[in-house]
């Protein structure tokens, strides 16, 4: 007859000549493929006519309030954005360094 030893923590019964179980605590962080969304945000309001709202928006699947709150973000680190309202749709351009000088 075999003996069977009580796991405390889970309330199982395992059999007495059994290895204990083990559990991998190795922790890897997730591996970044491609550029952060801060950078292709950056990427997008450097084209020499600017980006609308509604095309960050498809690009980036973001809500228009997320949009702003990204463009926002962008700029405490002090990276200079043009707001131009030349019609309807407002356009974001990001400002060389060179042209704010």
């Amino acid at each position: 007859m075999e003996t069977r030893m009580r796991d405390q923590s889970r309330g199982l019964e395992e059999p007495a000549n059994c290895p204990p179980t083990r559990i991998k605590t190795r922790f890897k962080p997730p591996k970044q493929i491609g550029k952060t969304k801060t950078e292709n945000l950056q990427n997008l309001l450097s084209r020499p006519t600017g980006v609308t709202i509604a095309q960050i928006q498809k690009c980036f699947n973001w809500q228009p309030h997320s949009v702003r709150a990204a463009i926002s973000r962008l700029r405490q680190p002090g990276v200079t954005i043009e707001l131009d309202r030349p019609d309807e749709a407002t356009r974001y351009r990001l400002l060389p360094a060179e042209a704010l000088k």
